[in-house]
C-alpha cells in the first residue's frame, strides 16, 4: 500500500508530538512531506529535536535550506503566517493535519481542501457540521472514505468517552460531574499579563491553580447523545508542564460494588489495550509522561458507594492525543486519496 502524504499545519505541542510519534513508531503508512509554521526552519528543527516534556528526539535532525531531514522523512518547511497562500497540492500533501488551533469549521475546512489536500484532520474539537468527530476506541470504526473534514475531538474527550460509554452500557448513568485537572497551556502567561477577557487566564501559570472554562460537556453530549444534559464539568489548570487528570463521579441507576466496576474496567482495557490502561501502583502525574494511552484508570483511587462511582482518570494530554491522531491518520491512509465510498 502506498503511504499517504501528510502536511502538518502548525508545529506547536501537538504538531511536534504527532511527528515524533510517527518517528518513534517507524510508521510506514504516513509520509510527512511538509510543515507549515511561521518560525524559521532552524527553529522548527531545534524544537523538534529538543523538548522540555518529552526529552531529546532519538534521531538526528538535519537542516538543508528550507528542508528538514529526520528518520525516514524529508520535509519541506513553509514559513508562512497566512494559511490561505499555501498551495498544499504543490507540496504533495494528500492529508492536512491541522494543528494551528484555528476554527475547525466546514467553511474553513473547505478552503483548505480547495488549496490542494483531499482531507483535513483537525487536532481540536470542531463544529457539529464536520463530516466526523473521531474518538479512537469508541467510534473510529465509523470513519469512512468519503469523510473529508474530521476532528480528533479533545484530549479530555478522548480520555473520558470510552469509560463513560462502558459505565452507561453496563450500569446506566443517571448523571455525573467531572473536574479536569489540566497542565498549563500556551494561552497562559508565565507572569501576570493581560491578554484575555478571562481575567483568571491573565494570571501567572506558575503561581496558581487556575479555574478555566471547559467544553467537555459539549464533547460528552456530542459523542454520547444518551448522556446529553446529564453532566456538569469544571476544569482547573495547575503549574505542571504535562499530564492531566479527570476526577469523574457518576450516579448509576442501582447500587453496584467496586468489584463489579473494576471487572468492567479491566474488560475495557483488555478490549482496547492501546487506548485504556489500568494502574494498580501509587503513581503521580509525572510517572505517566509520554504514556500513549488515552486514559489510565488509577485503580487505587476508585471509590464506590451505593449507586455512586468515583474514578480518577490520568492522561498525557500531549503524547496520548498525538498518538491517537497517528491512529486516525493510519485509518485514512487505508482509504488512499479516494473520497468516494465503495459500496460494491
Amino acid at each position: 500500500m502506498k503511504p499517504i502524504n501528510v502536511a502538518i499545519h502548525g508545529f506547536g505541542r501537538i504538531g511536534r508530538c504527532f511527528l515524533r510519534a510517527l518517528i518513534e513508531q517507524q510508521c510506514q503508512q504516513v509520509n510527512v512531506v511538509a510543515i507549515s509554521e511561521p518560525a524559521p526552519t532552524d527553529a522548527v528543527a531545534h524544537l523538534l529535536e529538543f523538548d522540555s516534556a518529552h526529552g531529546r528526539l532519538g534521531f538526528p535532525v538535519q537542516v538543508d535550506g528550507s528542508r528538514i531531514k529526520v528518520a525516514q522523512y524529508e520535509i519541506q518547511t513553509v514559513n508562512e503566517a497566512n494559511e490561505s497562500s499555501i498551495d498544499w497540492a504543490a507540496l504533495g500533501a494528500d492529508l492536512l493535519i491541522d494543528c494551528s488551533g484555528q476554527a475547525a469549521t466546514p467553511e474553513r475546512g473547505e478552503r483548505l481542501i480547495e488549496q490542494g489536500v483531499t482531507r483535513v484532520l483537525f487536532s481540536h474539537p470542531g463544529s457539529a457540521e464536520l463530516d466526523r468527530t473521531v474518538v479512537v476506541g469508541f467510534n473510529d470504526e465509523l470513519l469512512q472514505a468519503d469523510d473529508r473534514l474530521i476532528s480528533n475531538a479533545s484530549c479530555s474527550t478522548n480520555c473520558i468517552v470510552p469509560v463513560l460509554e462502558m459505565l452507561d452500557r453496563e450500569f446506566t448513568v443517571q448523571f455525573g460531574v467531572t473536574n479536569t485537572i489540566h497542565s498549563a497551556m500556551h494561552d497562559q502567561p508565565v507572569i501576570d499579563a493581560f491578554h484575555s477577557s478571562d481575567l483568571r487566564k491573565t494570571r501567572s501559570a506558575l503561581n496558581s491553580i487556575i479555574p478555566v472554562d471547559t467544553a467537555l460537556e459539549k464533547g460528552i453530549d456530542r459523542m454520547l447523545p444518551s448522556l446529553a444534559g446529564k453532566f456538569k464539568c469544571t476544569a482547573l489548570r495547575v503549574p505542571t508542564v504535562n499530564v492531566s487528570a479527570i476526577d469523574l463521579t457518576v450516579a448509576v441507576d442501582k447500587a453496584v460494588s467496586i468489584e463489579q466496576v473494576t471487572e468492567q474496567l479491566e474488560k475495557l482495557a483488555k478490549k482496547f489495550p492501546s487506548v485504556v490502561a489500568i494502574s494498580n501502583k501509587d503513581i503521580v502525574s509525572c510517572d505517566l509522561n509520554h504514556d500513549s494511552h488515552s486514559v489510565i484508570v488509577d485503580a487505587n483511587l476508585t471509590q464506590v458507594s451505593g449507586n455512586l462511582i468515583k474514578l480518577h482518570l490520568w492522561f498525557d494530554n500531549e503524547w496520548a492525543y498525538a498518538t491517537r491522531m497517528t491512529d486516525v491518520a493510519r485509518i485514512i491512509a487505508n482509504f488512499g486519496t479516494s473520497t468516494t465510498r465503495d459500496y460494491s
